[in-house]
């Protein structure tokens, strides 16, 4: 039994569409991991500087540094000068050894981006900190909006939103909000 010129012809261009198929996804997968991978490097270095320099600035009572985080619509906030004083009152003692194996388990609740024809415009996370110790033994929750980028909500660029408490007596929450009406969004 012999096969036909045509079903050979048939199991040729069946093998042809595979092998070009394989190359399709070989080259989508290049691509995505040539543009995706340089993404995640700044994403890792922006999260370690953020974590850095705001654990660092409560730990010092640096009020300027921790300040200059913050994005212009978050300043904007009419309490925003007293808020932060809460903060830094709020916090007993500083990070140390323990809190920062804490800190370096951080939730990402979640990331967003956004691109226009390829350009990347938007790049946002939401951070989660919970039972950060200090060495007084008093342990806090933090919930920090960050944006690295945002081309279209340029006011939000920076820490958007930042809550602290105690994490022993949540009712205490101490709100920095750039504009407070999305947070029910």
């Amino acid at each position: 039994m012999s096969l036909s010129a045509k079903e050979k012809q048939k199991g040729k261009t069946s093998v042809k569409k595979i092998i070009i198929v394989l190359i399709v996804i070989s080259v989508v997968l290049f691509l995505t991991l040539y543009f995706i991978y340089p993404l995640y490097l700044m994403f890792s270095k922006q999260n370690v500087k953020l974590k850095e320099k705001m654990f660092k600035a409560l730990s010092d009572g640096d009020t300027e540094t921790f300040s200059a985080m913050f994005s212009s619509g978050a300043k904007a906030d009419p309490d925003y000068d007293e808020n932060v004083k809460k903060v830094f009152d709020l916090v007993d003692g500083e990070f140390t050894d323990e809190s920062w194996r804490c800190i370096r388990r951080t939730t990402y609740v979640s990331e967003s981006y956004d691109f226009d024809y390829g350009k990347l415009t938007k790049l946002e996370w939401l951070y989660t900190f919970e039972n950060i110790p200090t060495d007084t033994g008093k342990t806090y929750d933090f919930y920090v909006r960050y944006s690295l980028i945002n081309d279209h909500e340029p006011q939000y660029k920076g820490v958007s939103y930042f809550a602290a408490s105690d994490a022993d007596d949540a009712s205490n929450v101490i709100m920095i909000a750039a504009d407070k009406t999305r947070l029910t969004k």
